[in-house]
């Protein structure tokens, strides 16, 4: 636990990125690499099902090829001293349909936003966990504005069945019983955005400390519950970077059911 007297360490394995960007000079290109930067540790969170975060900014080529150093800067090692080599492990082939999944985000806006938050709602689930619920029902939202017609109320212009829709999108992935669970967690939602309210661990008097005790804990059910909304806007999400999804928005129907199980069946519009 982080405190004054403590320390830790950890093990990551660096992916280390080469492409180009080009730009009429380094300042525009830069903005524009450390953008698609992001974007692709978003991708990747996503296919791996862990957290990647950016460590280094993108650099000129003429710099030559970063590479990961043996110990930081301010670490000192004995000469006599011999670092053995790592052993290789956890070697990841990255699928043949990332690359596809890249160009749908390239080419859709709105299922760009949506893995973006959702990588947000990855990096804020530890520490702030109310807000990554936040995060989460936000990429499930985005995804229901790529399946369904967004439409507004003629006299107060207040958008039309977004709970309906939140759940119709959620019964792509889950069970009508486990939608209707997932979509109760609207209202702690709506508590934070609209009136500040937080319901995670960072309520506790002592960020970090895990309680213990018997019967129900309003905290840790709401962290539970906040892994399943994490994990249900994974499932959308890779299936609409996949390509699963029908293609072009319609008019919601609160009665109708849109594709679901079988990919093949989902490519269509419906």
């Amino acid at each position: 636990m982080p405190s004054f007297g403590s320390a830790n360490h950890g093990v990551s394995w660096p992916i280390l990125v080469e492409a180009r960007h080009t730009g009429y000079n380094w300042d525009a290109a830069s903005k524009a690499a450390a953008f698609e930067l992001h974007r692709l540790g978003a991708l990747l969170s996503l296919v791996f099902g862990e957290c990647l975060v950016v460590r280094e900014a993108p650099a000129p080529v003429e710099w030559g090829v970063r590479q990961v150093p043996d110990r930081l800067w301010w670490q000192h090692r004995a000469d006599d001293e011999v670092s053995p080599s790592p052993e290789p492990r956890n070697v990841v082939t990255v699928s043949e349909w990332v690359a596809g999944a890249w160009q749908r985000m390239q080419q859709r806006p709105r299922l760009a936003h949506a893995v973006a938050v959702h990588h947000e709602g990855l990096r804020a689930q530890v520490e702030h966990p109310s807000l990554a619920l936040v995060a989460f029902i936000a990429s499930v939202e985005a995804v229901a504005g790529l399946l369904f017609k967004e439409e507004r109320c003629s006299k107060c212009r207040n958008h039309r069945d977004v709970a309906a829709r939140f759940r119709a999108t959620l019964c792509l992935v889950t069970s009508d019983e486990e939608s209707m669970r997932l979509g109760a967690a609207y209202a702690p939602r709506s508590s934070t955005v609209h009136q500040g309210r937080l319901h995670g661990s960072e309520t506790t008097p002592t960020p970090g400390v895990v309680g213990f005790s018997w019967g129900q804990d309003p905290v840790r059910e709401f962290e539970w519950g906040l892994w399943s909304m994490r994990g249900v806007s994974r499932d959308l999400l890779r299936r609409a970077i996949r390509g699963e999804l029908p293609a072009s928005r319609v008019a919601f129907n609160p009665s109708m059911h849109l594709p679901s199980g079988d990919p093949a069946a989902s490519r269509g519009v419906v």
